[in-house]
């Protein structure tokens, strides 16, 4: 048996091989439509029992219902395996994607130049005409801060765009979710960053630390992001 809370509804077919036919009414685009018209009225955030006792349903001899149930089990489980494979080949193209430009980045276009020793283990041989230099050194990195949310002159009526660090998942920022007053801009430490700057998330379980994106637009940024100024040398 199932013993279930107030959260859940109980349906019970009076023939027990429609079962999985209701289920695939509840998975019907005519059902999700119809509960989310339901569910989201004026006052109510869910459904009530009567809700679901009132739900029209097109409903086929039991025979009928039995073998539509069999079709889709069929057919579904192949999209199922075709999206699954879709997703592996997505997978095995990142990882591609990953392995071109570790590779451009730290060998360079030309497959017959002149290798020597990086000195830096992940990298292995480079070509013997780069140079291996800490980033400090062809860059300017910056950081910045949150201004106190509590102070309406700092957000309130704000046209300078500031980011967080989860905007690093994009590969160029051209739009901000938040803005900021100038006045936040001169009494928190903050500057707007000129575009071309790359901005580097700071923290994350691996989703955004480390990850970098390219801004381009002017916007300053929270104390989660660093930002690197690459020189022209």
């Amino acid at each position: 048996g199932v013993v279930c809370g107030y959260h859940l509804s109980i349906i019970r077919p009076q023939v027990p091989s429609c079962g999985p036919f209701v289920k695939r009414l509840f998975d019907s685009a005519y059902s999700k439509a119809t509960v989310a018209v339901k569910a989201n009225g004026l006052t109510r955030v869910g459904l009530s029992q009567y809700d679901i006792d009132n739900i029209q349903w097109p409903w086929p001899p039991p025979e009928e219902q039995t073998a539509i149930t069999r079709f889709l089990d069929r057919e579904t489980s192949k999209i199922d395996d075709l999206i699954s494979e879709q997703q592996r080949l997505v997978e095995l193209l990142k990882e591609k994607r990953q392995a071109v430009i570790s590779h451009e980045v730290t060998k360079g276009l030309n497959p017959d130049a002149p290798m020597k020793p990086s000195g830096v283990e992940w990298v292995g041989n480079a070509p013997a005409h780069w140079q291996i230099v800490r980033l400090g050194q062809c860059a300017s990195i910056e950081n910045g801060t949150t201004p106190d949310r509590t102070k309406q002159q700092y957000w309130r009526e704000g046209n300078v765009p500031w980011l967080s660090s989860g905007e690093v998942n994009q590969y160029q920022v051209v739009e901000a979710r938040e803005f900021i007053t100038e006045q936040a801009l001169q009494e928190c430490s903050l500057r707007s960053l000129p575009a071309g700057t790359i901005l580097v998330g700071l923290i994350g379980q691996g989703k955004t630390r480390g990850t970098a994106a390219i801004l381009q637009i002017e916007a300053g940024i929270n104390q989660n992001l660093a930002a690197i100024l690459p020189s022209h040398s």
